[in-house]
C-alpha cells in the first residue's frame, strides 16, 4: 500500500483502507521521511519536512494503535513500533526545537 506521510488527510485514507482489509498488525516501522528539503508548507500548511518525518509518523501510529492492540491480544504475540531517524538531530539549534516558527523559512 502507497502512503504520503505529509499530507494527514493521505494517512487517514491510507489507516481506513488497511483498517478494511482486516490484515493484523504485529510491526509497524516508522522510517525517516525527508531531509532538508527547500522550504515547502504541506497541503496542511505545516513545513513539509516536520509534517511528513514527525506529524504524519504520529498520526499513523497512533490511527493503527487499536489494530495493534487488538492484533496482540488475538494472536498472544506483543507487536512493536520502531521509530527510525536520520542524523539530523546533530544539526538543531542551540535552543531546541523552535516550534513559534515551524512554518517560518528561518525556522
Amino acid at each position: 500500500m502507497e502512503l504520503d506521510l505529509s499530507y494527514m488527510a493521505y494517512v487517514r485514507k491510507f489507516v481506513s483502507d488497511f483498517i478494511a482489509r482486516g490484515l493484523p498488525l504485529n510491526i509497524l516501522i516508522n522510517n525517516a521521511g525527508i531531509m532538508a528539503p527547500p522550504f515547502t508548507l504541506s497541503k496542511d500548511n505545516i513545513e513539509l519536512q516536520f509534517a511528513t518525518s514527525h506529524i504524519g509518523h504520529f498520526l499513523l501510529t497512533n490511527l493503527l494503535l487499536d489494530t495493534m492492540k487488538r492484533t496482540a491480544k488475538e494472536s498472544g504475540r506483543e507487536g512493536r513500533i520502531v521509530n527510525v531517524t536520520l542524523n539530523g538531530h546533530k544539526f538543531t539549534y542551540s535552543e531546541g526545537i523552535r516550534f513559534d516558527k515551524i512554518n517560518d523559512p528561518s525556522g
